[in-house]
């Protein structure tokens, strides 16, 4: 038994009641589990992504691993492509905003080499 506050939120829950081959524990285990479970919001971790800048001191291989990281989160269609923009967009490194412009074909890998 889990508590009245946990009783009262599962009679509140859209619940199928149990077939003829269902387990009825197993029902109410996971209606609670999607109950309770914390929903991502994904305009949220965009939102982090983009706000993301290379620290000082920190170098290309850190941020970029700290990019990857928040991407994740982000449901990005084309992560590499987003990484590489934000990357290009917010780098510390006058050289590397020089090299990119220059050069619209360098891939994410050759940009973090």
């Amino acid at each position: 038994y889990a508590g009245e506050s946990v009783n009262d939120i599962f009679d509140t829950l859209p619940y199928a009641a149990p077939g003829e081959n269902d387990n009825a524990l197993d029902k109410a285990i996971d209606a609670l589990t999607a109950y309770f479970t914390p929903k991502q919001n994904i305009k949220y971790e965009v939102y982090i992504f983009q706000q993301a800048k290379q620290e000082q001191g920190e170098n290309l291989a850190a941020y970029y691993t700290r990019l990857r990281k928040l991407a994740m989160t982000c449901n990005f269609m084309d992560i590499d492509c987003k990484i590489k923009s934000q990357i290009v967009q917010t780098c510390l490194s006058a050289k590397l905003h020089r090299r990119t412009l220059g050069d619209p074909g360098i891939t994410l890998t050759q940009l973090i080499e």
